[in-house]
């Protein structure tokens, strides 16, 4: 995910935290999704 996000950017300064922060969230909407059975979580993710 790093390198990718890395790669297409190319950003200056480290981007770990963003990728980090989102991957957090795309994983617990994911999870929601699970545990709830909707389809807005997924959308959002």
């Amino acid at each position: 995910m790093f390198t990718l996000f890395w790669l297409t950017y190319n950003l200056g300064l480290r981007p770990e935290p963003i990728v980090a922060v989102g991957t957090v969230l795309t994983w617990c909407c994911v999870e929601r999704t699970i545990a709830t059975r909707r389809l807005a979580p997924p959308a959002s993710a």
